[in-house]
């Protein structure tokens, strides 16, 4: 055998493979839970609150979306480990809303890459 399917064989065909999602992916998520997890969730909600006051979203829209933010279940998300079905913790929190809320709870999603939502919720 190969290098490289060595490689593929020891780490996956597809991404991520084994050893990023050890040693980079499922400590970060675990590090998201712990100390972003709830401050995300105040986020979205003043974030939903600023749509509606900029009349960018209506009550009426504002208010499955607002629904849905509350229905989490934090506990529950806290105790997930990461599986790789999301690339972090806050595309599982926005399919969440987006489950509940349906297509109106993508318009609560922050406009920037999810990449710079931590800074958010650090400053």
């Amino acid at each position: 055998m190969n290098v490289r399917q060595s490689i593929l064989n020891s780490e996956g065909q597809c991404f991520p493979g084994a050893t990023y999602t050890e040693v980079v992916l499922a400590p970060a998520y675990d590090n998201q839970k712990s100390v972003l997890l709830e401050p995300m969730i105040a986020i979205h909600k003043a974030h939903l609150i600023m749509l509606v006051e900029q009349s960018l979203l209506t009550r009426e829209q504002a208010a499955p979306i607002m629904d849905a933010i509350r229905a989490l279940d934090l506990p529950r998300i806290q105790q997930t480990p990461y599986d790789g079905t999301f690339e972090d913790l806050f595309f599982l929190v926005e399919h969440q809303i987006m489950e509940r809320a349906g297509e109106i709870g993508g318009s609560c999603i922050w406009p920037e890459a999810a990449t710079t939502w931590a800074l958010r919720c650090i400053a």
